[in-house]
C-alpha cells in the first residue's frame, strides 16, 4: 500500500471517528432512540478500531477489506435502525454522513487493494 492513499484512508477514518464522538457527546441517552443510537455508535467505534488495527499491523489486504466492509455494514445497519425512530434531524443527518464516510472508506480500501 502506498503512503498517499494510506494518508487519505487515515483521514477518512479520523473524520468518521470525530463524527461518532461528536454525536455521542451531543446525545444524552434519555430517550429510547438515543439509547439505541448509542449502542450502534459503540458498534461503529469497535469496527473503526478493528480497521485501524488491521491497517497499522499491515495485515493482508483481504483482512483490511473485510474490516472496511464490516464498518460500512455497521453504519448501514445504524442508518436502517434509526430510520424507524423519532430521531431528531441533526442526528439523522449525522447518521447519513457516517454512512457516506464509511462508503468512502470502503471505496478507498478497495482502490488500494486493486492498485497492489
Amino acid at each position: 500500500m502506498d503512503d498517499p492513499k494510506l494518508t487519505t484512508l487515515a483521514k477518512q477514518i479520523g473524520d468518521l471517528d470525530d463524527l461518532v464522538q461528536a454525536v455521542r457527546r451531543g446525545t444524552p441517552g434519555t430517550q429510547t432512540w438515543q439509547r439505541l443510537l448509542s449502542e450502534h455508535l459503540d458498534e461503529i467505534n469497535g469496527m473503526m478500531q478493528i480497521l485501524r488495527m488491521t491497517v497499522v499491523m499491515a495485515r493482508p489486504d483481504s483482512e483490511v477489506r473485510d474490516a472496511a466492509l464490516a464498518l460500512h455494514g455497521s453504519c448501514r445497519r445504524t442508518s436502517v435502525a434509526m430510520s424507524g425512530t423519532r430521531i431528531d434531524t441533526t442526528c439523522r443527518m449525522a447518521v447519513q454522513l457516517a454512512l457516506g464516510l464509511s462508503q468512502e472508506i470502503k471505496l478507498a480500501v478497495e482502490s488500494i487493494n486493486t492498485q497492489t
